[in-house]
C-alpha cells in the first residue's frame, strides 16, 4: 500500500477541477481549501459526475441487444463493486484524520469519471460535442 504521505502529497497537486474541463459551472476545487470546503466541492462534482455516468449508462444501456444489455449489467455491479473495494483501499483500512474523506471523495471522484468516460466512448458520445458536459 503506497504510504500515506504520498497519497495526501498527490492529492494536494490534484485535488482541483480546471475550469475548461469541468463543463458548465462547476465548482473549482483548490488545494487550498479547507478540508470542510474541500470535501464540498469535491461532493458537487463527485454528483456532477455521477449524473453524467448515469446518463451515459442509459444511452449504453439502449444501444445494447437483450444479451448485451445482461453484460453490461453485470459488468456495472462488478465495477461499483471494484470502486468501492480500490477507494476503500486507497484510503486504508482504519483511515483516521480529515485527510481519510478526502482521500476516499477524491478516489470516487476519479473512478467515476473514468467510468463515464469509458461509457462516452462506448456510446460514441466522447469528443466536445458529446452532450454529457465533458470534452
Amino acid at each position: 500500500m503506497a504510504p500515506r504521505g504520498i497519497i495526501i502529497a498527490t492529492l494536494a497537486a490534484f485535488a482541483f477541477v480546471a475550469p475548461a474541463e469541468a463543463g458548465g459551472g462547476a465548482a473549482v476545487c483548490r488545494d487550498d481549501l479547507a478540508t470542510q470546503d474541500l470535501l464540498i466541492c469535491l461532493g458537487k462534482k463527485l454528483d456532477e459526475e455521477d449524473a453524467r455516468l448515469n446518463r451515459l449508462w442509459k444511452k449504453a444501456l439502449a444501444a445494447e441487444d437483450k444479451a448485451g444489455r445482461a453484460l453490461l449489467r453485470k459488468a456495472q455491479r462488478v465495477w461499483i463493486a471494484f470502486r468501492d473495494a480500490q477507494c476503500a483501499y486507497e484510503h486504508g483500512p482504519e483511515p483516521a484524520g480529515s485527510g481519510a474523506a478526502v482521500e476516499e471523495t477524491f478516489c470516487l471522484l476519479r473512478m467515476t469519471e473514468e467510468r463515464a468516460d469509458w461509457l462516452a466512448a462506448l456510446t460514441g458520445q466522447g469528443g466536445a460535442a458529446d452532450g454529457d458536459g465533458k470534452k
